[in-house]
């Protein structure tokens, strides 16, 4: 439920999250860079670091009504059409959100650095950060294990 109500927090911060990438990413540097104790395993994957777990506690948090996905339709940089998922609170969602306070601070600056940032630049910053300088490894099994 910890990392299920840090999740209400940051939809509550952010006011939508556009697309799992961009949810994938701030989570790993909640994690990360504001030492929000998540507990999320992340590997690498198609876009850097991924963890099964958020879509898992995403799932739940629709189920439980508190948080909605939308599917809508972009155009990517290179002019193709694609599916994107979009998070944001039900106003269940908003109202358990406004009670929580741990980690909300911490939560705060990841969402005012990151969640305005374009993909492509949120995605180069923690390829060049976290996954180029490393030279992490496909075989390696999880980016926590690799970073220690």
């Amino acid at each position: 439920m910890f990392r299920q109500n840090m999740l209400l927090i940051l939809l509550d911060l952010a006011g939508k999250i556009r697309g799992s990438t961009r949810l994938q990413k701030e989570v790993f540097l909640a994690q990360k860079e504001a030492n929000v104790p998540f507990g999320y395993d992340f590997e690498l994957y198609h876009y850097g670091p991924f963890s099964s777990q958020i879509f898992s506690d995403i799932e739940d948090l629709e189920k439980n009504n508190l948080i909605r996905r939308e599917i809508s339709t972009i155009t990517t940089l290179e002019g193709t059409e694609t599916k994107r998922i979009d998070y944001t609170l039900t106003p269940e969602g908003k109202h358990l959100a406004a009670s929580l306070t741990s980690n909300r601070h911490r939560l705060k600056e990841i969402v005012d650095k990151y969640n305005d940032k374009p993909l492509w630049e949120l995605l180069r910053y923690v390829y060049g950060k976290y996954v180029w300088p490393k030279k992490w490894p496909r075989e390696q099994s999880t980016l926590a294990s690799f970073l220690e």
